[in-house]
């Protein structure tokens, strides 16, 4: 069994160089004047994922501890994942904004930004939706499978267990649908060969980078999906102690403060109906 503190001490290790990359990309989205709306969506996409990551980095280790090693080693796949990706679009982003100055966004950075990059902005939002959307996950399940430990069962409890468990599967068939669909629109982009320059004087290289969001945006969905399938296996394990916890719970009968001999129950009624020789009680 993994010990809870290097657990914890793990899954901290990644969350702060991911805040560090989240916060680079955040500034230079806010540096953008009047950007265009798909570039406004993203900067709030990213803001979202920093609020989440703050988070995560105030789950404690009983919280961890619940969850166990495995989950613990997918997440921190999963932020890395993200980490790399916040980390590769900001160097395209700085060299897609490269003729601009400070705050002021040139005609044709601008263009670029609006049009010839707003599918890969698109995709990127996607990808950061969704991880976010799993991170959050990851914490109320947590939060609720420790403060579940060595209470009793009551029917509010298994309610809880069972709600989550059917979050977590709807997670992840929407990921796998996602993940479906990312699928899809890789196979339908091809090396853009012999294309020259687009109207704008600019490389054709939107093909490319597209390719490569995309394909990284099906890399994260695929660690995010086995996160899920990891959280909804623990989830599980969690009903069953649940249900074995019950069982011990029904089974059990008290005597009082009388524990020895044999004992058939605690009546604090009167007995009759009983004949002890010849006389009745």
């Amino acid at each position: 069994m993994a010990d809870p503190f290097s657990i914890t001490t793990g899954v901290v290790g990644i969350v702060v160089p991911a805040l560090h990359a989240t916060r680079l990309l955040l500034d230079d989205l806010r540096k953008i004047s009047d950007a265009p709306s798909t570039v406004e969506a993203l900067r709030e996409d990213v803001a979202f994922v920093e609020a989440t990551l703050e988070s995560l980095k105030a789950v404690g280790q009983p919280q961890w501890t619940a969850l166990g090693a495995t989950v613990a080693e997918q997440l921190e796949h999963a932020i890395v994942s993200c980490t790399t990706s916040c980390t590769k679009f900001r160097a395209d982003l700085q060299r897609w904004t490269r003729h601009s100055t400070g705050c002021d966004i040139s005609w044709r950075d601008r263009a670029g930004l609006g049009f010839f990059r707003e599918s890969q902005i698109k995709a990127m939002s996607e990808q950061l939706q969704k991880y976010r959307a799993t991170l959050n996950l990851v914490i109320s399940t947590a939060t609720l499978h420790s403060s579940i430990r060595g209470k009793r069962v009551t029917e509010e409890l298994k309610a809880a267990i069972t709600d989550k468990e059917k979050n977590i599967t709807d997670s992840i068939t929407s990921t796998d649908q996602q993940l479906t669909t990312v699928d899809t629109r890789l196979q339908q982009l091809h090396p853009a060969e012999g294309r020259g320059q687009t109207t704008s004087g600019m490389v054709d290289e939107d093909e490319a980078g597209m390719r490569r969001v995309i394909g990284e945006e099906q890399a994260i969905l695929r660690v995010l999906l086995a996160l899920l399938e990891g959280l909804k296996l623990k989830t599980q394990e969690e009903a069953k102690k649940m249900a074995e916890e019950e069982r011990k719970q029904s089974m059990h009968v008290t005597f009082g403060n009388n524990n020895s001999d044999f004992q058939l129950g605690a009546n604090s009624g009167s007995i009759s109906g009983f004949t002890f020789g010849g006389r009745g009680v």
